[in-house]
Parts: C-alpha cells; sequence; structure tokens
C-alpha cells in the first residue's frame, strides 16, 4: 500500500518538465564541440530541441546542454545541465572496448522544477 502513495505524488512532480539527462549522448567517440539535435522529450510531449556543447579538460570531458520543448502539460519546458564523463578503461581484455563513468547535475523546468544528479557507466 505504500508504493501507491510515494508514486502518485512522485508522477505529479514530473508531468511538466523535460529530463535535462535524457538522452545523455555521452560515449568513448563522443566529438567535441557543439552538437544540435531535434528530440521527442521525455516526460513531455511533442518536439524539442537539444543544444550540447562537450570538450576535453584533461582526463575529464565536460558538457553543457541546454533543450527545450513541449512538457506533458502542453507548456513551454525547459532544461540544462552540466555533466563529466572520464576513462575507467581503454581496450578491455584486448578488445576495441573502453569504459567511461559519466555524472552531472541539472534541472528541467516547466510547471514545476525537477533536479537530478545522474551516475552512469559506459561501454562502446
Amino acid at each position: 500500500m505504500r508504493r501507491p502513495l510515494f508514486t502518485i505524488p512522485l508522477l505529479a512532480l514530473l508531468s511538466g518538465q523535460v529530463a535535462w539527462d535524457g538522452p545523455p549522448l555521452i560515449g568513448p567517440a563522443s566529438p567535441n564541440g557543439l552538437a544540435i539535435f531535434l528530440t521527442n522529450p521525455e516526460p513531455g510531449d511533442g518536439i524539442g530541441a537539444l543544444a550540447t556543447w562537450r570538450h576535453s579538460r584533461g582526463r575529464v570531458d565536460m558538457g553543457y546542454r541546454a533543450m527545450v520543448g513541449e512538457g506533458a502539460d502542453g507548456g513551454l519546458a525547459l532544461g540544462g545541465g552540466i555533466d563529466l564523463s572520464g576513462a575507467l578503461t581503454r581496450g578491455l581484455e584486448d578488445a576495441d572496448i573502453d569504459v567511461l563513468w559519466w555524472t552531472g547535475v541539472g534541472a528541467g523546468i516547466g510547471d514545476d522544477v525537477i533536479v537530478s544528479v545522474p551516475l552512469g557507466i559506459v561501454a562502446g
């Protein structure tokens, strides 16, 4: 019985925003520079745009992102954040597989605000 009491307020909180970190677009061969994407933001509805700019700071890659799209409520929703990534291992087991860690912080703003701090591992 506790699960629905927690889930319903959480879904209500997510209703009007876009998630700044989805899709992450981070991989071992992610190019540096500016990229602009046409997206279908989640949570949300309709079409949006995502702009990213990535650069290297020594052993850590840094990225900035900003997005705009239609929120789940039909209104304008904005998102933005900063992500960091770095190599855990290169050429895993004599194969051309690299493993990265990544994290960041950002927010989606619509009717409400959602803040997220993702943490993940990418292999490719």
